[in-house]
């Protein structure tokens, strides 16, 4: 579960590398608001107790094997993207600010 929000945190330091920024931290808050969001829902639909844990393991077993195979397929495209003159500034800085927006969308207007 950790692993998934690398991209946000990669969002966070492209457009502005700092140092001693921990990504694995960045990543770590990302799940925790990702779990609390979800968790709620789960609550507000009914669910509590062990369905509440079965819920969340069951929804991050489904997810994890579709996020799996993104990540695949982008370590087999990224090399070959990384060649092209414009790969900085139209698929890393424009990725991270596509992710940052998302990002504040989702926090902010969801729910």
């Amino acid at each position: 579960m950790l692993g998934r929000n690398s991209g946000h945190c990669d969002a966070l330091q492209a457009p502005v590398p700092g140092e001693g920024l921990r990504s694995d931290l960045l990543a770590l808050c990302f799940d925790l608001v990702h779990w609390l969001r979800f968790s709620g829902a789960l609550v507000e639909a009914g669910v509590s107790g062990d369905l509440l844990v079965w819920g969340l393991a069951g929804f991050n077993l489904g997810v994890e094997p579709g996020q799996l195979m993104v990540v695949a397929v982008w370590c087999g495209v990224s090399p070959l993207l990384a060649r092209w003159s414009g790969y900085r500034t139209v698929v890393v800085k424009g990725g991270s600010v596509a992710l940052i927006v998302w990002t504040v969308q989702r926090m902010a207007f969801s729910g």
